[in-house]
């Protein structure tokens, strides 16, 4: 919805003499739109010659400063823009262009440099403004994106209803309402923007709170909204997207899934597979290199590739798409544990390895505490390393195994740091073989232990995540793993301390998990 109000374009090319004309308006957001068509058209001019031009035309220096960071946007590079407007405060009397510059700082995860941009704007300077919604949703999307301050979202989203209608909020409100436990608030959001009037983020963002409430079949039909969105369909090979899309019909030829997004949930939507089988007797997988060895072991029938095969003209979904055309419910989810093995080879090169790495008797514990930082929820679901080092000096006897990538800023003795040699998905899933427990923030590590069946504690913030079920140790996908949550938003100390009068009860008797 963003980026299409970034880029919206008049009807008909702009020439360059009605480029010239338009300066006349004297300010760099009235000309914007002709700017980015002129420069998108065959044989543009160059940037510094439309700034010529505006110069000549009474620009102010500043204006003229302001159209070099909307041109920059135009050609793609964001980054110098993004610069210029910071360097000079440039935003403070632009709302457009500050919303164009917090929508680049979105894209590159520049999170903390558009909240301090975000301290030297006042939405109230701009009341009245028909762009002053999008303004909020991108202010709340950095807050909660920079620190995982659910208050200080909140904080801004009472501000911006100051100003704006709540509806138009949704987007970000809707969801934010409802992981803050507004439930009231959520509810009258849901009611102020009829499903009718949605587009498909609003649609998308209704989903999750659906599914976070259990309501599985009208969840995962607002989940494929995001077959609409613009950038949801930029992170997918365009051959794909032109394929028919398969509804869950018998294929009397062969069919096509590909993976969507993260590893995670590659394997979370692995458990479908066998249903899918009977769909079609040829059936081909789409999934990153990563996966390959792990997927070809256990699905040894279906064809595995990496990239879209050459000529394919049957149907393709997305493989997040499963469990809204199998009808999921929390009580009907198909193999709760065990659906994945490792291969022979992996396991049998970690028999030795970690027989090497561990100690004599010592018990052995996957560890994951960050996940990838460039996803948005990232500061909210990572565990920061200085509080749980503490929580680690207190098992000595105990061999920690890290299993993620990124290093300890800290070694310990018995910390041992394996990331580096995990290569692939096979690698992780026979090191998880050989370990006694997984403690886990919410990775594709967690998933994986899972769909082996093997004990896992995952670590979680407080209402977060709607695959992991608001309350309870319990999840509806994996039978294996047990589920630990803050009792209120960001309090990990809180959390372990609690698991870790658990972890010693485990610890002394040894017993399942």
């Amino acid at each position: 919805m963003l980026r299409r109000w970034l880029q919206r374009r008049p009807a008909r090319a702009v020439p360059w003499q009605a480029f010239v004309t338009a300066l006349a308006r004297g300010r760099a957001s009235e000309v914007r739109q002709e700017l980015a068509v002129l420069l998108a058209a065959p044989a543009a001019p160059p940037l510094a010659r439309c700034l010529d031009a505006a110069r000549k035309a009474g620009f102010s220096a500043r204006e003229c400063e302001k159209l070099a960071a909307y041109g920059e946007f135009a050609l793609g590079q964001g980054a110098q823009a993004f610069a210029r407007v910071l360097g000079q405060d440039l935003a403070a009397d632009d709302l457009t262009l500050a919303i164009a510059t917090l929508a680049q700082a979105y894209r590159a995860q520049r999170y903390d440099e558009a909240c301090r941009l975000l301290t030297t704007l006042d939405g109230a300077r701009f009341a009245g403004a028909p762009e002053l919604p999008l303004f909020y949703i991108q202010a709340i999307q950095h807050t909660l994106a920079a620190s995982g301050d659910v208050a200080a979202a909140l904080a801004v989203y009472r501000e911006a209803c100051r100003l704006v209608a709540a509806e138009r909020l949704f987007l970000v409100a809707y969801p934010l309402c409802f992981e803050a436990g507004w439930l009231d608030e959520a509810d009258r959001l849901n009611r102020l923007l009829p499903p009718a009037q949605r587009e498909p983020e609003e649609r998308f963002a209704a989903g999750f709170v659906e599914l976070a409430r259990d309501y599985y079949p009208e969840g995962f039909r607002l989940y494929e909204a995001r077959l609409e969105m613009e950038e949801a369909r930029a992170g997918l090979d365009a051959d794909l997207l032109a394929l028919p899309r398969w509804q869950g019909e018998r294929c009397a030829g062969p069919l096509l899934l590909y993976a969507e997004q993260g590893l995670g949930d590659l394997i979370m939507m692995a458990r479908y597979l066998p249903w899918a089988d009977g769909s079609s007797r040829e059936l081909a997988l789409i999934v990153p290199p990563a996966a390959q060895a792990l997927l070809a072991h256990n699905f040894p029938a279906h064809a595995i590739h990496t990239a879209p095969p050459k000529n394919f003209a049957g149907p393709a979904a997305g493989m997040m798409s499963l469990p809204h055309l199998y009808k999921t419910t929390p009580t009907h989810v198909p193999a709760l544990e065990g659906y994945l093995e490792a291969p022979p080879e992996n396991r049998h090169y970690w028999q030795k390895r970690l027989a090497a790495l561990s100690r004599p008797g010592a018990v052995r514990v996957g560890l994951a505490w960050s996940g990838f930082p460039g996803h948005r929820a990232d500061r909210r679901r990572s565990l920061p390393f200085a509080l749980l080092l503490s929580w680690l000096r207190q098992w000595p006897q105990v061999d920690f195994y890290a299993l993620q990538t990124l290093q300890a800023p800290v070694c310990l003795d018995n910390l041992i740091e394996v990331g580096e040699e995990l290569l692939t998905l096979a690698d992780t899933a026979a090191i998880v073989d050989e370990i006694d427990l997984v403690l886990s923030v919410d990775t594709s590590l967690v998933h994986l232990a899972g769909a082996l069946g093997k004990a896992c504690w995952l670590m979680l913030p407080h209402r977060y995540e709607w695959r992991w079920g608001l309350s309870g140790e319990q999840n509806a996908w994996y039978r294996s793993v047990r589920v630990w949550r803050q009792a209120t938003h960001g309090d990990w100390a809180g959390l372990l301390q609690r698991l870790g009068a658990e972890f010693a009860a485990w610890l002394a008797g040894r017993g399942p998990a």
